[in-house]
């Protein structure tokens, strides 16, 4: 759920804006963009190089905490603000390719299983301001600031970009593609079906020694006593946040792993948050949708449908016969 600065409090717009301080610090230490005005500026905008908007994108990181029906219930938020250009757009990339695969939740299993069944403990990192990280910046891309402007930069500054930025329509492959070059120089071999799966093995015996699947920025893994080095080696690459095991999210998922190695993956947070479809008051069953219930209905089938395939198998049945949108009827 994205925030909207002007519509919140006082109160919240304070923990905002020091979320966007934050971010633009982030900027600031990975050498994100370098600040350029006056005659450079002048000469840059003179070749007819394009001023790319930028904008923030702000959550409240533990919004899926919150319950509204236990009143017992205090909720402290996390705020999190993300400046991402509107890569939308910019002209002249109908021939920039944008793709970046994603470890697929059959690969995920995959490493869960693995885990499982060698009593291996189940553990996941986050690459801190990963875009940033990706190959370098091989075009001009030259940025305004977001509405309100930046803190402590001049109105006039604008951005020119060293690295990949968040919203711009390759950054996403960018930084994959420097994700996959350091798993393949570490040894690792990339799965031909299943892309952004990761695993090594033993050069003489062919044993399985680790798997690791990637999810843009989120790593998840499972090695044996002694393999994992090789997953250490390339965490250090990168500027990661601290590793998780045993108990973590991931990409929506509460996963669990207990004493005798079994590994739980449950989707609750994201249950919790499903509401009942609203029905007009007095309206009879055979009576067609109306737009609001279509719509409604719709959203109810799309998160069933991500519940049951991530960690719901048992619904997956009932949850398709609830998506026949070809008629007006329900």
């Amino acid at each position: 759920k994205l925030l909207n600065y002007n519509k919140q409090t006082e109160e919240v717009q304070a923990g905002m804006m020091e979320a966007r301080t934050k971010e633009w610090k982030k900027w600031e230490d990975f050498n994100a963009g370098i600040l350029i005005q006056g005659k450079e500026l002048n000469d840059i905008l003179s070749e007819g190089f394009q001023e790319i908007p930028t904008q923030w994108v702000e959550t409240d990181k533990n919004e899926f905490l919150k319950r509204e029906d236990d009143p017992t219930y205090v909720h402290v938020p996390k705020y999190k603000a993300r400046l991402v250009a509107r890569g939308d757009l910019e002209r002249g990339t109908e021939n920039i390719r944008s793709d970046s695969p994603t470890c697929d939740v059959e690969a995920q299993n995959l490493i869960f299983s693995f885990a499982a069944s060698n009593r291996l403990k189940i553990k996941s990192v986050d690459i801190s301001n990963a875009y940033f990280q990706g190959e370098q910046q091989d075009r001009l891309m030259l940025f305004k600031q977001p509405p309100g402007g930046l803190p402590g930069v001049p109105s006039e500054a604008r951005l020119l970009a060293r690295v990949p930025i968040y919203g711009t329509k390759d950054a996403g492959r960018k930084f994959w593609k420097r994700l996959r070059e350091v798993f393949l120089e570490n040894g690792f071999r990339e799965n031909k079906l299943l892309k952004a799966f990761y695993h090594i093995s033993d050069p003489k015996t062919g044993e399985l020694l680790a798997l690791c699947g990637t999810h843009v920025d989120d790593l998840i893994w499972a090695a044996k006593p002694g393999a994992e080095q090789y997953i250490e080696n390339v965490i250090k690459t990168f500027q990661c946040s601290e590793s998780e095991e045993c108990n973590f999210r991931y990409c929506g998922k509460e996963v669990t792993q207990d004493g005798d190695y079994n590994i739980h993956v449950s989707c609750k947070a994201t249950t919790l948050k499903l509401k009942p479809i609203r029905i007009q008051p007095g309206r009879k069953p055979k009576e067609p949708l109306n737009a609001d219930e279509k719509s409604q209905l719709k959203s109810i089938a799309g998160s069933l449908a991500w519940i049951s395939r991530q960690a719901r198998p048992d619904l997956l049945y009932k949850t398709n016969k609830i998506r026949p949108f070809r008629t007006s009827s329900y």
